[in-house]
């Protein structure tokens, strides 16, 4: 569900920040999909306009995009860790051997049954011990058999080193072995005696070994042996895997004590003479065990149970243990009695217990919910805030606009103004400096318009400008306007008028020379 881009090249972007810290980067390649054509299309793009980079840093922006106007490009390196591609997640074949799955706000969209299709998909798409990472409002609680919770607040979670999930559906026919054997191909016996080996070690686990189950540390089955159906049966309702759930009659109470002190305390623990209603209606005494499974290189602890069936006694000692039975049978019932209180007083502990982690999750969620409201009430405040900085903003371009419009009018008519005057006009810095001129002074000094900015002494002049920089600094510190009339080599005589074009202190002082030939006027 990549959507339109923005959460592929966040993570493109740190994972390459971070390959830049390292002296041998490894190859990263991301896998962006969507069922949305139009979607894909942006994302491949990589074009987002800056309002959407407003909570990336600068630093970022400079680093990891490339400006085009008012937008900005997600730079080449970053797009090619990247490749965009349509695929479902719940039609297409999943992918394989993955370090990290990002399938965040997806699952609200989906119903209870396309859920249970889509975590399997996303186990088996994982390696071993791999990640995955879903939304705020999203949870894995039905497939705590598939994943474990690495990191609950941030939705982070990691796929157990498990035998592959019997509810992944189907990829091709049901005589392709691509699930088999966690993936590794099938291959013949290397020699006869191996074969005959396998055969008889096989026979006597399933004849002579007491019925055993393997169960993860959350008290779900992973392996059945042989025989376990004597202990254990269908419970109705949703299937589950949970083995204390699926014990049966007399049974069921001690398995799950007995599977809470192994777990809490990693330690063996035993239940002796249990007495259990077997499918044939007998009575079936059992002894319990469950203790620690240490294997090598798992991940995950695990526990094995195993249900010792007690022997059935001779037949003369059956009758003097009937004898026996008779004479103690009060005393049997006492005992029964007093291990059925110290039962139900453990059951009363763990409802006690149990109640109050459900009253302090209520107060957290409590808490949750005020914290969401304060920050619900924080974002219509700050919408409001934004809004009305926009309206002043609209407001301030508008003046801006009508002031420049006022500007370009006020130039128009200027340049208009001094086109139908025939007066020269030099508009000068204190240095004589050329700022502005009219079309008669532009023939007296023979002026193009790219001389603005240029020194009026370097064009030739009929008259000399010495008294020009000798009384600009007098009309400057008056503000009064300086007359005189020049005389020029070949006998012109110009008439030259020197007045501040602005107030005194102002930033950018200014002079205006009029030049008036009196022979032309005469």
């Amino acid at each position: 569900a990549c959507s339109t881009g923005e959460e592929v090249y966040s993570l493109a972007i740190l994972l390459r920040e971070h390959m830049l810290t390292l002296a041998d980067p490894p190859r990263v390649q991301i896998f962006a999909t969507d069922i949305d054509e139009r979607s894909l299309t942006v994302a491949r793009t990589g074009l987002y306009p800056r309002t959407y980079l407003s909570a990336v840093s600068p630093e970022r922006i400079a680093q990891h995009f490339v400006s085009e106007g008012e937008s900005a490009v997600v730079a080449k390196a970053v797009r090619d860790l990247c490749t965009f591609a349509p695929h479902s997640v719940l039609r297409d074949p999943p992918f394989s051997r993955l370090d990290l799955v990002s399938c965040r706000n997806l699952l609200i969209y989906l119903g209870v049954e396309a859920q249970q299709q889509l975590m399997p998909v996303l186990h088996y798409a994982l390696r071993p011990r791999g990640y995955l990472f879903i939304g705020m409002a999203e949870n894995v609680t039905r497939f705590e058999d598939l994943f474990e919770t690495i990191d609950k607040r941030n939705r982070i979670f990691q796929a157990r080193d498990a035998i592959p999930p019997a509810r992944l559906p189907p990829m091709s026919g049901p005589d392709t072995p691509i699930f088999a054997g966690a993936g590794q191909p099938y291959r013949r016996n290397v020699t006869t005696h191996t074969a005959l080996r396998h055969t008889v070690e096989t026979l006597m686990l399933s004849e002579f070994t007491p019925p055993h189950a393997v169960v993860t540390r959350t008290g779900e089955a992973v392996h059945y042996s042989s025989r376990i159906g004597d202990h254990l049966e269908v419970v109705p309702g949703q299937p589950t895997r949970e083995l204390a759930a699926m014990a049966r009659k007399g049974l069921r109470l001690d398995l799950r004590t007995a599977l809470r002190e192994a777990i809490e305390g990693n330690t063996r623990v035993v239940r002796d003479s249990i007495s259990v209603e077997m499918p044939d209606g007998r009575l079936q005494t059992i002894s319990l065990v469950v203790k620690p499974l240490n294997t090598a290189g798992a991940t995950e602890p695990l526990f094995l149970v195993v249900f010792n069936e007690a022997a059935a006694p001779a037949v003369k000692e059956r009758h003097a243990l009937e004898a026996n039975e008779r004479d103690t049978a009060f005393q049997g019932l006492e005992r029964e009695l007093s291990m059925t209180r110290e039962r139900l007083q453990g059951v009363i502990e763990e409802y006690e217990t149990s109640l109050e982690e459900l009253k302090s999750s209520n107060e957290e969620l409590y808490s949750v919910n005020e914290e969401m409201q304060a920050a619900n009430e924080e974002l219509e405040a700050s919408k409001e805030e934004t809004q009305s900085l926009n309206e002043e903003l609209q407001t301030v371009n508008s003046e801006l606009t009508s002031k420049v419009e006022a500007i370009d009018q006020m130039s128009d008519d200027q340049s208009t103004l001094f086109e139908g005057m025939n007066v020269a006009s030099v508009l000068l810095t204190p240095d004589l400096h050329i700022r502005m001129f009219t079309a008669a002074a532009a023939q007296i000094f023979g002026l193009q318009p790219g001389d603005v900015g240029r020194p009026l002494r370097n064009f030739s002049s009929p008259i000399p400008l010495t008294w020009l920089l000798d009384e600009i600094p007098t009309v400057l510190a008056t503000s009064r306007p300086s007359e005189r009339t020049i005389e020029s080599a070949d006998g012109a005589r110009y008439h030259v008028r020197l007045m501040a074009s602005s107030r005194k202190g102002s930033r950018m002082p200014g002079i205006v020379a009029n030049f008036t030939n009196l022979l032309e006027q005469g």
